[in-house]
């Protein structure tokens, strides 16, 4: 077996600082995802349940302040959008969500992964139309914020004169359902779409 080689590693070699950045708090240095990693720092995690995108982007300059001088491999992994569904302002209203008062208040606690659970789906499925356009449309919020932020982080890289020769690479790990086959959220089933 020879393993695969680890991108951070492969940078390290090639004399890049290699700074990991992550807002998700399953994706810490247990996983062994610092590998190859000068810095690994899980600190915007810390407040991923009401949304984690300004304090990943202010992680992300402070980094850039202090090593934009030499080649830099980062490894920056955002958990917007994800439920629980909190877009900052102006995107909580973009998508012009139903008024509160439309959606069981269950429906709008920030508990991520809940409407999944054996209790709530006995007692809260199925959900409305309403309540569906509730979270769609802060999902949806969520996905531009993200959107308007890797703007940001990209205007970031322009201002400290590394995106010229920036390599780029963005990939997802699972996007959010909301009823299709019966489900909303994410992370217990796989369905061929």
């Amino acid at each position: 077996h020879t393993p695969l080689p680890i991108m951070h590693s492969e940078f390290a070699k090639a004399g890049y600082m290699t700074i990991g950045i992550s807002s998700n708090h399953i994706v810490t240095v247990k996983q062994g995802i610092n590998l190859g990693c000068d810095v690994y720092d899980i600190s915007a995690s810390k407040e991923w349940m009401k949304g984690s995108g300004l304090d990943l982007h202010r992680v992300i300059d402070k980094y850039l302040k202090r090593y934009s001088d030499r080649p830099l491999c980062f490894y920056i992994h955002a958990m917007d959008p994800h439920d629980p569904y909190l877009p900052i302002a102006p995107y909580d209203k973009i998508f012009d969500p139903p008024k509160e008062q439309s959606v069981r208040k269950r429906i709008r606690q920030n508990d991520a992964g809940y409407l999944n659970r054996e209790s709530f789906r006995n007692s809260l499925l199925p959900l409305t139309d309403t309540e569906v356009n509730y979270l769609r449309s802060y999902y949806r919020g969520e996905i531009r914020q993200m959107d308007s932020l890797f703007l940001v982080f990209m205007e970031m890289l322009k201002n400290h004169n590394l995106l010229d020769d920036a390599i780029l690479c963005v990939t997802a790990d699972h996007g959010e359902e909301f009823g299709e086959q019966g489900f909303y959220q994410h992370g217990i089933n796989l369905h061929e779409p």
